[in-house]
């Protein structure tokens, strides 16, 4: 029955060896108490060198065990210590493990120990009570962890709102500041939830402002040709890329998923490589921007995207007991209204300016270009912001020539048109207004 209950590991006397004796002290105690409490005293002593392990057995051997203490009536007033109570062995052990302390060192310690970044309030409180023990502050320990928390804490607002207690306790404190807590966390979820859907290579179309008679390059096709859409020589031929209709493959708005990505060596454009000292290799083409640099160890090419709001990345990349964080999971939108889901979220290191960053990343199965979003782009220094305003000044010389030339244009009056025009009215219709067409209803398709 003992044998399925895990022992304690030996006792260990390097680095801190009073920290050692008191968390193996405290698992000797568990394992006795479930496996062997039905032993006898001297059965537990032999149990627990048996555990300590070879180094604590040798010590044991150089213990000096009291005689028993007699009074003038040769009573035993304290009892001989032996090796084989487990107590009294314990106690030896303490004493070589705890020498005495340094308490101005202890109170230093509990002094400088502040909330670190992204610690929760209890494991702060637990960290304070731990070394508040070896601070001999008596009656007054929760009083000096009190005043320490509102000291050490690292919200100033919360720290102001504990400030205005005048009944302030250990446990009114730990309250207030888990129910900040609780609340900040609540609300970073309802922003999460608020951005769920994140878009990816999303670029909304503008519409032109006046219709043209020529298209100088077509959407569809990408070549020139008139203004209608019997004239492009995409309409009605099929995308040998999405399987929609109207395009060429070359045009197709889905391509930055569906496509294989872009590859710097196998293309034969012009690239223009940016190096720094310490910086990573970073190429573009006309209109896209990459960069290498090593996940979890591998390189690999990602485009720089300042229009995506998170970082893509392909299972392949994902190391071996890596978990995917599912509940992360969220809809991706590309060109087109194209949308799939992903697989979760992954943190991966990455190098990036001999920097070793950890980046979490949106995980796909699907043959997509792999990416940087903005706001990591800009975190590790890839892209920066150039705020730099412009100036254009301009003389009015060349609008008064125009003005000048062109006054019969320009003028308040209103303007007549060299053509008489007879309109034939039926008088039995009544007249109506209606408001203006984007299309002409007589170039509507019937």
């Amino acid at each position: 029955m003992a044998d399925s209950f895990r022992k304690p590991k030996p006792l260990s006397f390097e680095g801190n060896v009073a920290e050692n004796w008191h968390r193996f002290e405290l698992e000797l105690d568990i394992f006795l108490a479930a496996a062997h409490h039905d032993k006898t005293e001297k059965t537990k002593a032999c149990i627990m060198p048996n555990i300590d392990g070879r180094e604590a057995i040798e010590k044991e051997r150089s213990f000096v065990y009291s005689p028993a203490v007699r009074n003038e009536a040769n009573e035993i007033i304290t009892p001989a210590e032996t090796k084989e109570s487990i107590e009294v062995l314990k106690r030896k052990f303490k004493e070589i493990c705890n020498p005495q302390g340094n308490v101005i060192m202890e109170r230093h310690k509990f002094n400088v120990r502040n909330q670190r970044d992204g610690e929760s309030i209890q494991s702060y409180v637990s960290d304070l009570r731990i070394l508040a023990d070896t601070c001999e502050y008596g009656t007054m320990k929760d009083e000096f962890i009190r005043d320490k928390i509102v000291c050490g804490i690292i919200s100033d607002r919360v720290r102001k709102q504990l400030l205005k207690e005048t009944a302030l306790t250990l446990d009114k404190a730990v309250q207030i500041c888990q129910l900040n807590e609780l609340s900040e966390d609540y609300g970073k979820q309802l922003s999460k939830r608020e951005s769920d859907k994140q878009d990816v290579n999303y670029i909304k179309p503008k519409k032109p402002l006046r219709k043209q008679s020529t298209i100088l390059s077509c959407k569809s096709c990408g070549g020139e040709h008139r203004a209608d859409k019997q004239a492009c020589p995409a309409f009605g031929k099929q995308c040998h890329g999405c399987g929609k209709s109207n395009h060429f493959k070359k045009m197709s708005r889905v391509d930055e998923i569906l496509a294989p990505k872009y590859s710097p060596e196998g293309s034969d454009k012009e690239l223009y490589i940016i190096e720094t000292i310490e910086g990573p290799q970073v190429a573009h083409n006309n209109k896209e921007i990459y960069c290498t640099t090593k996940i979890n160890g591998h390189n690999a090419e990602l485009k720089i995207d300042t229009g995506a709001r998170c970082n893509v990345s392909l299972f392949k990349r994902i190391k071996d007991g890596e978990i995917i964080n599912k509940s992360k999971s969220v809809e991706l939108v590309a060109y087109g209204g194209y949308t799939f889901s992903t697989l979760g979220t992954v943190e991966m290191n990455c190098h990036i300016n001999s920097t070793i960053h950890r980046l979490e990343f949106q995980i796909v199965d699907k043959p997509v270009a792999s990416l940087f979003g903005l706001e990591d782009s800009l975190k590790t220094n890839l892209i920066k912001l150039n705020e730099r305003i412009h100036e254009v000044q301009a003389s009015n010389e060349f609008r008064d020539r125009v003005m000048e030339k062109h006054k019969d244009l320009f003028d308040d009056n209103l303007g007549e048109l060299p053509v008489v025009y007879s309109m034939k009215v039926d008088s039995n219709v009544t007249p109506v207004i209606n408001p203006p067409r984007k299309i002409p209803i007589a170039m509507e398709k019937r």
